[in-house]
């Protein structure tokens, strides 16, 4: 789906002081820089343990200029984007190998989903004639052809990453911070990555949706979906999430949350799971080692498993 017009408008607000309530370190009192703004048209934070103001200054501005390059790349808002021109033209020479990287996980989500993730779903919204008319998708991600020289897609495909692509930011973005130094960081660019190797510090405390407490991390990413942050067509069940085999919303979930090392794989799953029946979720889950699930809902009780 096209990402929302939010504001480009990006605020450094830089304190000593604690970090939001639903990001909050356990540890003794930590000085703490924090920059708010958006990333891909989503709130983001970039959350700095134990440096100066003036060193967090430098740091947030290298981190901008990076989810700057990888909106050129990622973003359905950017007309000159990397996916912009490949959904325009239905070809794009010489793709970026972040671009190529992306695919190659979203593929792999794909087949292990059996569907569920597609970032080939934008067709379907390209394709309604209203909100509540919605067709059904002809040509799945497996159809698309990508190569270091190319990458092609059949006639009325189009895609969309904005299942995933928040979490390779947020990835990139905690990568790029590593090389730089720094041990005990929390970033968000939609969804979140925690990294601190200050092991004498107690773990981040975040608030998990739905009701489910919370999780305390020391490193790692979760990822969230809920698909009522946006109902398109509430009578025919169509919300801003749908799965590309029937182009409805599965009323299955209020939220389900994802904790992966990786914010790029966490983000795609959250996005495949929130579209399982409540007898499916563990078996798709399970087929991921490494990942934690919550999933909360008003009609089943909650599932809670890891692998």
């Amino acid at each position: 789906m096209t990402e929302p017009k939010h504001s480009r408008r990006r605020v450094l607000s830089l304190m000593a002081a604690g970090a939001a309530a639903a990001f909050a370190p356990t540890a003794r009192a930590t000085p703490l820089r924090q920059w708010t703004g958006t990333a891909l048209g989503a709130d983001a934070r970039i959350t700095i343990a134990g440096v100066s103001s003036d060193e967090a200054e430098s740091h947030v501005a290298a981190c901008l200029a990076e989810v700057e390059r990888l909106e050129t790349v990622f973003s359905l808002y950017r007309s000159d984007s990397e996916i912009s021109r490949l959904n325009r033209d239905g070809h794009l020479a010489r793709p970026s190998p972040e671009l190529r990287q992306l695919i190659d996980i979203a593929l792999a989500v794909h087949r292990k989903t059996d569907g569920r993730f597609d970032p080939a779903v934008e067709s379907i919204w390209h394709q309604r004639t209203t909100a509540c008319d919605m067709a059904s998708l002809q040509r799945t991600f497996e159809h698309l052809r990508s190569s270091a020289a190319e990458i092609v897609m059949p006639d009325g495909m189009t895609l969309t990453f904005n299942g995933i692509a928040q979490g390779f930011i947020t990835d990139a973005v905690s990568a790029l911070m590593r090389r730089r130094g720094l041990t005990r960081i929390l970033i968000d660019m939609g969804e979140t990555r925690t990294s601190d190797d200050t092991v004498s510090q107690r773990p981040w405390t975040i608030a998990l949706p739905g009701n489910l407490g919370e999780f305390r991390i020391h490193n790692g990413a979760l990822a969230t979906s809920v698909a009522q942050t946006l109902e398109l067509c509430p009578g025919k069940g169509i919300a801003h999430i749908v799965d590309p085999r029937t182009s409805k919303t599965p009323q299955h979930w209020q939220s389900v949350t994802v904790h992966h090392h990786s914010a790029t794989w966490a983000d795609a799953l959250s996005t495949a799971l929130f579209l399982a029946a409540p007898h499916e979720i563990a078996d798709i889950g399970g087929r991921f080692p490494g990942v934690k699930v919550w999933a909360a809902s008003q009609v089943h009780s909650p599932v809670v498993f890891a692998t």
